[in-house]
């Protein structure tokens, strides 16, 4: 897996309006961009007493467990996963090379209208992290091999332009 880009906050402004749109007109209760490794990267969106941390995590963690099992029977195009409950039910779809969108929405809702309305923001989110990867390829993170405890290196704000 390639090294995550450093993203700005062009960046998280994209993601929270594609994100938002996702939710809204798929009435989603909550829309989660996580990456690959699990650490959830933006959310929109609640649903009481789910820690959204913890669910990209475990969703990314199933997600990465399918294409495992997608390798051992030699199919090379597994990029969604639907789990369908009683009440609730959850989609993970692959956006690149680095993330996944997670949905939970009513189980009255279809699946396929989710992953329709979520096309577009999997396609405006792949590119905007390609832009980002793009902006400073050498300074690309690895975060999968980050300290979690101490991120201050990793998020800083930016300082204020010289007048």
């Amino acid at each position: 897996m390639a090294a995550f880009p450093q993203l700005i906050e062009e960046d998280f402004e994209l993601f929270k309006a594609s994100l938002e749109r996702l939710r809204s007109s798929s009435r989603a209760h909550l829309v989660l961009l996580v990456e690959k490794a699990g650490y959830l990267i933006h959310q929109t969106g609640e649903i009481e007493n789910v820690d959204p941390t913890q669910l990209a995590a475990l969703a990314s963690n199933c997600f990465n467990a399918t294409l495992f099992i997608a390798s051992l029977i030699r199919e090379s195009n597994f990029n969604t996963m639907c789990q369908q409950g009683d009440s609730t039910s959850m989609l993970i779809l692959n956006v690149d090379d680095h993330c996944l969108i997670v949905a939970l929405f009513d189980a009255s809702i279809s699946a396929g209208s989710v992953r329709f309305y979520a096309a577009s923001a999997i396609e405006a989110i792949a590119s905007q992290l390609a832009r980002a990867g793009g902006r400073n390829p050498e300074g690309a993170i690895s975060i999968v091999d980050m300290n979690p405890t101490d991120i201050r290196d990793v998020f800083q704000r930016r300082s204020a332009d010289p007048a």
